[in-house]
């Protein structure tokens, strides 16, 4: 079995049972699974090409589990950057990254500076609401 295979597999057995709590609210796995569909349609409709390096702005945040599900079930390559730098140094690592692809949850969206750098590369952006 895959990996890709793996993760589906452990969504599957139980989706209306408690896989993840964050800040007191709990996803159950049938949550993270429909979420990580989204998401996978969401890279598809940004024109992810096979094996593509896909920046994602990291952070502890529950929204970002199914991200990661999704590039880690997928032939995409996670390229992290950590969103809780300071804004200048994550406009710069944003501009160095050269990913054709960003994710990042809308609450670093509304970041101008974030904002303004990730439209100078020109990179599709998937905003995951927070």
């Amino acid at each position: 079995m895959d990996f890709a295979a793996a993760i589906t597999g452990v969504l599957g057995i139980d989706p209306g049972a408690q896989a993840l709590e964050f800040e007191g609210e709990w996803r159950s796995w049938g949550d993270l699974a429909g979420a990580m569909a989204r998401i996978g349609a969401a890279l598809d409709s940004a024109g992810a090409p096979e094996a593509a390096r896909v920046g994602v702005l990291l952070r502890n945040h529950a929204d970002l589990v199914p991200v990661l599900l999704s590039l880690f079930s997928s032939n995409l390559c996670l390229a992290s950057l950590n969103a809780v730098s300071p804004d200048n140094k994550l406009a710069e690592d944003i501009g160095n990254a050269a990913v054709p692809v960003l994710v990042m949850l809308e609450s670093d969206w509304q970041r101008h500076d974030l904002r303004e750098a990730a439209e100078r590369t020109g990179a599709a952006v998937v905003v995951v609401e927070d």
